[in-house]
């Protein structure tokens, strides 16, 4: 099965962290995006999300010393699920078997596939499971190569408008943004309720104009 080059775990919340600021940009109403983030999720930990509105989605949390991915594929078999849940404990590290596995938030009863990151190796793990299906994460972590470019294709067609390139690139590479360029991917942003979503992001604040 082909597998996916997922940034290390650094790059990979920059890039979370911009998909939930393009999203809160463009679609201030937050069940109708697909990209959220959480810098506060608790103390010590940052969590990612993202819902397809098709029954597919995934949950990235970071903590000080860990990073784990977690996915459901709405095309995946119910018999791959259901086998895929059972080996999970039997794979991942103690520990993120207490902060993750065990996080009833991410759902690990519907998974089709998960990472975690190894901080000894820099490389990504992926549990395994007899029979391998078709687990999405091919389509489900696209959005973290040619990060600008692929969400500009989806975003028009989507949301239907013309992104700015120059400034999706801008926001993917964590420069601070100005009011007018705010406003140049969506002209009627209360900038009162994006500073909550940005500080709730984590994103660098804006500067002014």
């Amino acid at each position: 099965m082909e597998e996916i080059s997922i940034p290390n775990p650094n790059e990979l919340l920059k890039l979370s962290q911009s998909l939930a600021l393009l999203d809160a940009i463009i679609c201030p109403e937050w069940e109708y995006r697909y990209f959220s983030f959480n810098s506060k999720w608790s103390s010590s930990e940052k969590m990612a999300s993202m819902r397809d509105g098709e029954g597919s989605d995934y949950f990235i949390l970071w903590g000080p010393s860990y990073c784990a991915i977690k996915a459901k594929y709405s095309d995946s078999s119910n018999e791959y699920v259901a086998k895929f849940e059972p080996s999970i404990n039997v794979q991942m590290p103690d520990e993120l078997i207490v902060l993750f596995v065990n996080e009833l938030a991410f759902s690990m009863q519907d998974a089709s596939f998960i990472y975690w990151y190894d901080f000894t190796k820099h490389f990504w793990i992926k549990a395994l499971v007899e029979k391998q299906g078709e687990d999405g994460s091919i389509k489900l972590l696209q959005w973290f190569i040619n990060s600008a470019y692929t969400y500009k294709e989806w975003a028009d067609d989507y949301y239907e408008i013309s992104l700015d390139l120059e400034i999706c690139k801008k926001i993917f590479d964590h420069a601070p943004l100005t009011e007018t360029e705010v406003k140049a991917i969506n002209k009627d942003i209360d900038f009162s309720l994006l500073s909550n979503e940005i500080s709730e992001i984590g994103y660098p604040p804006l500067l002014d104009s």
